[in-house]
C-alpha cells in the first residue's frame, strides 16, 4: 500500500480497510485536515438541537515523531459548506470500504475532494 490509507470507521466504530492509492490517500489525508485545521476550538459538548444533530470529525496525526488528535463539529453540515462536503467525503469513504454502491460512491468521493480543494 505504500504508506496510504487504509482504514476507515464506518457506523458504530466499526473498521474497514481496503487498499487505497497512495495519492488518493494523501489528497484525502489533506482535505481531511485542511477542514479540521478552520474549527474552533470548544470545551461545549453538543448533543443535538431541534433542527439536527451535530457531526463530529476526527482525525489522528501520526509521523515525524509528532502524535496528536484534531476534532471538529458541526450542526448538520450541508453543502456547499467545506464540513458539508467533508461529511460526504466520509461517507462515500464508508460505501466504498462496505462495497455499497461503489461507482457511485466513487464518484461521490471524487466530487466532494475537488469541491474541498477549491471552496475557500
Amino acid at each position: 500500500m505504500g504508506g496510504g490509507l487504509s482504514k476507515v470507521f464506518g457506523p458504530a466504530g466499526k473498521a474497514c480497510e481496503k487498499p487505497i492509492d497512495a495519492t488518493l490517500a494523501k489528497r484525502i489525508m489533506g482535505a481531511w485536515e485542511s477542514v479540521l485545521l478552520e474549527t474552533r476550538p470548544t470545551t461545549k459538548l453538543a448533543w443535538g438541537a431541534p433542527d439536527g444533530i451535530f457531526e463530529h470529525f476526527g482525525l489522528v496525526i501520526q509521523g515525524g515523531g509528532a502524535r496528536g488528535v484534531m476534532t471538529g463539529q458541526m450542526l448538520h453540515p450541508l453543502k456547499p459548506y467545506r464540513p458539508g462536503w467533508l461529511r460526504q467525503l466520509g461517507e462515500s469513504m464508508d460505501f466504498l470500504c462496505s462495497g455499497h454502491e461503489p461507482v457511485k460512491a466513487a464518484a461521490d468521493l471524487e466530487a466532494a475532494l475537488k469541491a474541498i480543494e477549491t471552496v475557500n
